[in-house]
């Protein structure tokens, strides 16, 4: 399916970057000339540690709304063990979200701490794949914090986009430049890793594409913008 799907991000609270990972992706599709709806902030009130996770609709039209409960592709960016079982990986989000997950559909997961059982997923088609962006983060880069980039990065590969570094070096730009161009490098770098590792999980198990696919869409040199309704009302 070709520039029409639903994504769901979800993660903990105030510590996977659940709106980070969602703004960045949104921005970056916006610009692209795609329609993107999200309804974040999805939380609980500002607990530290609770389920926080935000839908994002895309696509090549105006989305009138969200639709039914069911997505296409579900991001699990919890990278700590089970707080009730630590010999296990966190599953919070494929728990709560995985029975949404459309049949045929794919997950993308932090694999840091260890691969999860996903048994019943797979038999229902779903394509799974482990990336352990916490690990790449810390381990290659040595910033925990770009770990959401390194996702993003992921994302984009499963979806056949070429981020395309304009971009996605003009969003870092806008957000990082003041802090140092080092900055805005790093978060460029921990994309393409992102990229390069998943491509090796997509040939270890024998994929060359996951059955969805964003492409770019003219804009006739029009300009885009992504705004939350608050903004909008702002804007008049």
């Amino acid at each position: 399916m070709t520039n029409r799907l639903k994504l769901l991000v979800g993660g903990v609270q105030l510590r996977d970057g659940v709106g980070t990972v969602v703004d960045v992706v949104g921005r970056i599709l916006t610009r692209a000339g795609l329609y993107v709806l999200a309804n974040e902030r999805n939380y609980a009130s500002t607990i530290y540690g609770a389920h926080q996770f935000d839908p994002l609709v895309i696509s090549a039209t105006p989305p009138l709304s969200h639709g039914d409960n069911l997505v296409d592709i579900l991001m699990a960016l919890e990278f700590d063990s089970n707080p009730d079982v630590p010999q296990q990986p966190n599953r919070d989000t494929i728990l709560r979200h995985g029975p949404h997950l459309r049949d045929g559909g794919v997950l993308l997961y932090d694999s840091s701490t260890g691969e999860v059982p996903v048994d019943d997923l797979v038999a229902r088609g779903v394509k799974v794949f482990p990336l352990p962006a916490r690990q790449i983060a810390l381990r290659e880069l040595r910033r925990e914090v770009v770990k959401n980039m390194v996702v993003t990065g992921a994302l984009f590969r499963l979806l056949e986009f070429d981020m395309d570094q304009a971009y996605l070096r003009q969003l870092l730009e806008e957000r990082f430049l003041r802090k140092g161009r080092e900055l805005v490098e790093l978060n460029l770098e921990a994309a393409r890793r992102g990229r390069e590792v998943i491509e090796q999980v997509l040939a270890a198990q024998g994929w060359r594409d996951v059955g969805y696919r964003l492409e770019p869409v003219p804009t006739n040199g029009e300009r885009r913008l992504l705004v939350s309704g608050s903004e909008a009302l702002g804007m008049g």
